[in-house]
């Protein structure tokens, strides 16, 4: 993933189950209430509760937004998300969002968000990561841990 996006970048915050699907290639799209605006064209994914991490990002190939009957007709082969859950989670909404994903990169080590600047919150659905926060991202993502015993000391 390049240091520099085509559009703008958003930190979305994903519970670990979905996460971990979508950095295996098993979930390849993400279903949100909420829709991302048309021009976000990269998303970091922000592990929740326990993991609470950035876990590594993706590319958005499009964004369609439908009724939750239609994304679960057409997409729940690759939702990563049982039917109950799913209805459960659009269970009074009638709109869909659903953010077709592709170019997954995780982060060789997850980090927290304070690595990539320490006023950084999780996200209740989604934040913008203008330049110098995804130019940090970016390097964090490609970032190997030393094993501790080859670790300077601080």
């Amino acid at each position: 993933m390049a240091g520099t996006a085509a559009g703008r970048v958003a930190l979305l915050s994903i519970r670990p189950q979905y996460a971990n699907e979508i950095l295996a290639g098993r979930k390849r799209v993400e279903f949100r209430r909420r829709p991302l605006p048309d021009d976000v064209t990269q998303v970091v994914i922000y592990a929740t509760a326990p993991v609470a991490r950035v876990v590594g990002a993706f590319q958005v190939e499009a964004i369609d937004s439908t009724t939750p009957s239609d994304a679960w007709e057409h997409y729940h082969h690759v939702g990563g998300i049982g039917q109950e859950a799913f209805d459960a989670y659009y269970d009074g909404t009638d709109t869909a969002h659903v953010i077709r994903i592709r170019a997954v990169q995780a982060a060789e080590s997850p980090f927290p968000l304070s690595d990539v600047d320490e006023s950084l919150r999780p996200p209740q659905s989604f934040t913008y990561l203008r330049d110098r926060r995804w130019a940090r991202a970016c390097r964090l993502l490609q970032r190997r841990e030393q094993p501790a015993d080859l670790q300077q000391p601080a």
